[in-house]
């Protein structure tokens, strides 16, 4: 048994030794610690005294620290588990995108994007995105080997273009001008 435990203990060792790892002083003190066990082992005298305890109680203190670990284990893979679903079949699905604020105005409405619009005055025509969809011009239809289409923005005398050119083509076209 002392035969055994000394083989575990020294390739305990050399295994640290070998693996890359990213504390070194780690793979000092195990090798102390281990080292010093092996030596305890070894002193005759020493021997009779500590070999009940590191043998016997040294494998029982293991193995209450693997059942303790695996307790632990056990209660995140609990606490991680998919509860109940909390909504309802048939509950219904409000689409902010979808819905005016003259639509909406009857129901409590939480969410960010209205309250935005509200602060910044941007309330009264409609929902945000819809205006902002409304801004969009198609240069070219959808068949079209290269679809093109605008957002147009105006901000007192500045007025912004910003295309959009998708090319549905497998070839790769250089010096396109969109006129």
């Amino acid at each position: 048994m002392t035969v055994q435990a000394l083989l575990v203990m020294c390739a305990i060792v050399k295994m640290a030794t070998i693996t890359v790892t990213a504390q070194r002083s780690s793979v000092a003190d195990c090798s102390e610690r281990v080292t010093l066990c092996c030596r305890a082992l070894l002193d005759p005298k020493v021997c009779d005294m500590v070999k009940p305890i590191m043998l016997g109680q040294g494998k029982t203190a293991f193995g209450t620290f693997l059942k303790n670990i695996k307790d632990k284990e056990l209660s995140q893979t609990k606490k991680d588990a998919p509860s109940a679903p909390t909504v309802q079949a048939d509950d219904l699905i409000h689409f902010r995108q979808l819905r005016s604020t003259a639509v909406a105005g009857g129901e409590l409405d939480l969410d960010d994007g209205s309250d935005l619009a509200r602060a910044t005055g941007y309330a009264d025509g409609g929902s945000l995105l819809s205006s902002e969809l409304s801004h969009v011009y198609q240069l070219s239809g959808f068949a079209d080997p290269v679809y093109a289409e605008a957002f147009v923005t105006v901000r007192d005398y500045d007025i912004s273009l910003e295309i959009l050119v998708i090319n549905r083509t497998p070839n790769t076209l250089a010096n396109m001008n969109v006129e």
